[in-house]
Parts: structure tokens; sequence; C-alpha cells
């Protein structure tokens, strides 16, 4: 099993999950302006959008798309415990976390560190931005974990997305639910482990 992946890009989020899960894998880095992987493929041959996160699980076999990886990831390890049991109103909450923090914090993030984005756009979007992470804010003030039952993949997700801040963002520092949850979260040895492993 290979995960494809860009040092620090949502494929961390993958990466962190398959450590906590105990998963043997190797890593495959990918070069963004190439588009070639450090093994000399290029992405797009093996896994046509290109997209990261991206997990081969057999030749020609990818499971793609970062909240898919991450379910995947939980249904394949459930010893792990990353994810409430298959079909519970738990199971359901895990899966919306996963699409928020993907079409509304991650696809933010993209935007608002495009130096061509207009600066009213970013403006808006980041007053958007604001509003959600504030809303995961709060949650994290009354307890450890994005889930009411516990770790989980969505806690990897989350992490990944709010390394990525702008440094003249000052909301971060207000936010005492997040800064103590990314505290947890760095301390962690699987997260200690991937980010060693590439490199941050």
């Amino acid at each position: 099993m290979k995960l494809f992946h860009v040092p620090g890009y949502a494929s961390l989020a993958p990466h962190i999950a398959l450590r906590e899960a105990g998963a043997r894998f190797t890593l495959e880095r990918v070069d963004l302006a190439t588009g070639m992987t450090d093994a000399g493929r290029r992405l797009r041959d093996v896994h046509p959008s290109g997209h990261l996160g991206a997990i081969e699980i057999a030749p020609g076999d990818v499971v793609s798309e970062t909240p898919v990886c991450m379910l995947w990831i939980a249904h394949q390890y459930p010893a792990a415990k990353l994810a409430p049991a298959a079909g519970t109103r738990e199971y359901f909450t895990l899966a919306a976390l996963l699409n928020e923090i993907a079409t509304e914090i991650h696809m933010a993030y993209i935007w608002l560190h495009n130096p061509t984005f207009p600066a009213a756009a970013k403006a808006t979007l980041q007053a958007r931005l604001d509003e959600t992470v504030d809303r995961y804010d709060a949650v994290l003030r009354g307890r450890d974990t994005l889930l009411t039952s516990g770790y989980s993949v969505a806690d990897c997700f989350f992490y990944v997305t709010m390394t990525w801040a702008l440094p003249d963002d000052p909301k971060p520092a207000t936010r005492a639910g997040v800064q103590a949850f990314m505290q947890r979260m760095q301390a962690r040895p699987a997260v200690q482990a991937a980010r060693a492993a590439e490199g941050l």
C-alpha cells in the first residue's frame, strides 16, 4: 500500500490516520510542479484526477479524495477505533464533518493561499472560514475531540487544515478550544511520526 503525498498538504491527514491505525504502507512523494512521483511515475497515469490524498491499495487501484481515504482507513482498521460503527448516527456525523472540513475549510485555504485570488473575494472567503472554524472552536472548548464518541479521523483532517492558517491572521490566537486541540494533536505519536517522515 502506498500513500501519495506532498509534505504538509491534505495528504498529511490520511498519513496520520494510517499511522494511528498501525498500517503497513510506504510513501510516494509527488512533485506538484511536474506531477511526477519520486518513484518516477506520473501521478495522473496511476490516478487520473491527480488529487491528493490518494492511496494505492494495489497496482492501478487507488482510493482517492481525502474524506473517502479517511473513512476507508477507519473501515480497514476497525481495531484502531478511528470512526464510530458504520450506520450509526455518530457515523453520519463523522461523514458530515469530513465533508465540511474538505469543502469549507480545506478549499478555503487553497484560495486564501493563492496570490492571484482577488482581495475582495479573499475577505469574503476569510469571513466565511472564520464563521466555520469558530463553530469548531466552540465545540472544542467543551470537549477534546470533534465527535462526542471520541477521537476519529475527523480530528486528523481538521488538525492538518489548522496548520495552514495565514501568518497575518489574528483569529487563531483567540480560539482557545482550537489551540488546546492542536497541542493535544501535536503530542500524539502518530502525528509526530507523520510530520517527521514528511520533514515538517
